[in-house]
């Protein structure tokens, strides 16, 4: 089969280090190896073609045509800010606008390259809705790796324009998956159509480890957790902050670390916030290593004691993947997706959402593990990502293609007829 991806993140982009990203670049990689011709289609500041991992990727120059005058970058930055202060329901409107550009944008180039040589589907992701202007001609599938109104919640803001730019976008396509249930149950309901579950395929890529983080910041002679991730409100990062005083009280040899990018909190950075929140004579067992490709990032969390990711909400996120494909015991938040991963005491434990106290109750558990415990649930939480295997999930993505090419071509048919 033919699949074009059309996606606002890729690995070879600035935002390579998103989960929707990583997951585009597993499939398409998943997929040549299987016989099947996956390309590209992303955003980006320029248009350009070229060869990554043997798959090919379209850049799309999604810039309004305003944004394309060379500014000097510290006007850019300051006009936007500016505007988003003293503009705000007008900066919403700028965002729409720019939403329906960057997907026609992409969409003309993506039929332009269909009709040279046809594909069988194009698979879309939900974010920033690049299907709101998907054309009809082509079959087409919306992989919701997120839901804009319970995102939003969860990062303490709203956008209704971005909310119905994504609703839209659903409705456009011929279908919708999810590769959570509790994702896919609450677009079932919202759609009113069924919104079948696709786990997210996983493997370890072969990587050349560099390890040269853990020299950098020392953490070779550290006990430590560690989160990964975006730095911020969604992930819990709030919650962590407001354990921390209790954990390095109760193990006065033990770190946490932050590997990430940080979010951006109204005017101030999150680990700001984080900092906060943790008192003076604790501060200097708190770590920010930044941001880091898989490369050096896997053996940070191969070191770490456990992995702590108490997330709002979230949908199978691929940071619980990778780090319980490689062997670690993660916490996650119960009713945030984790509890499909995750069997409380099994293969990891479980907490509740934005409540320090429980977890806290949860690292408790997993620092008084016994090192026999210990093998034994990273065994379990390895075996857990065995099942998601691209030799067991690509084969149900490509029957749900097969399905939605079959439906659509009968639908076509029924349109020729009339």
């Amino acid at each position: 089969m033919r699949i074009a991806f059309a996606t606002p993140e890729y690995v070879t982009e600035k935002t390579f280090d998103g989960g929707l990203s990583n997951y585009v670049h597993r499939i398409a990689l998943a997929l040549k190896s299987r016989g099947h011709d996956p390309v590209v289609f992303v955003y980006s500041d320029r248009d350009e073609t070229f060869v990554h991992r043997d798959i090919k990727i379209h850049r799309v120059d999604c810039r309004l045509p305003h944004e394309r005058v060379k500014l000097p970058m510290f006007l850019k930055k300051g006009y936007r800010s500016l505007c988003k202060r003293l503009y705000p329901d007008a900066y919403r409107v700028y965002k729409k606008t720019a939403l329906e550009y960057n997907s026609y944008q992409l969409n003309a180039l993506l039929l332009r390259m269909h009709h040279k040589n046809p594909f069988d589907i194009v698979q879309y992701a939900s974010y920033l809705s690049p299907a709101l202007y998907r054309h009809p001609s082509i079959p087409s599938v919306v992989r919701a790796s997120s839901y804009a109104p319970l995102w939003n919640v969860a990062y303490g803001c709203s956008n209704y324009h971005e909310e119905e730019c994504e609703l839209t976008a659903f409705g456009r396509a011929d279908a919708v998956f999810a590769p959570s249930f509790l994702l896919a149950s609450q677009l079932t309901t919202v759609l009113d159509r069924p919104v079948p579950v696709i786990e997210t395929p996983f493997f370890m890529e072969a990587e050349n480890l560099d390890d040269a983080l853990l020299d950098v910041f020392d953490l070779r002679n550290k006990q430590y957790l560690l989160f990964f991730g975006t730095v911020g409100l969604l992930k819990g990062c709030l919650t962590i902050a407001k354990s921390l005083n209790r954990l390095f009280s109760q193990y006065p040899q033990l770190y946490f670390v932050f590997a990430g990018k940080i979010s951006q909190f109204q005017e101030e950075k999150f680990d700001v916030l984080v900092r906060r929140e943790v008192r003076s004579e604790y501060q200097n067992r708190i770590i920010f290593c930044g941001n880091a490709k898989h490369s050096q990032l896997y053996p940070v969390i191969q070191a770490a004691k456990g992995v702590i990711l108490p997330s709002r909400v979230d949908n199978l996120p691929n940071t619980c993947l990778e780090a319980m494909g490689l062997g670690k015991i993660v916490v996650g938040t119960r009713g945030a997706s984790f509890d499909q991963l995750i069997h409380d005491g099994e293969n990891g434990f479980l907490c509740e959402i934005d409540d320090p106290g429980s977890l806290f109750a949860s690292m408790q558990k997993l620092l008084s593990l016994s090192e026999e415990k210990v093998q034994q649930m990273s065994k379990a939480a390895i075996e857990r990502i065995k099942l998601l295997h691209p030799d067991i999930v690509v084969p149900k993505l490509l029957d749900f293609y097969r399905e939605v090419i079959a439906r659509h071509k009968q639908l076509q048919n029924i349109k020729k007829a009339t």
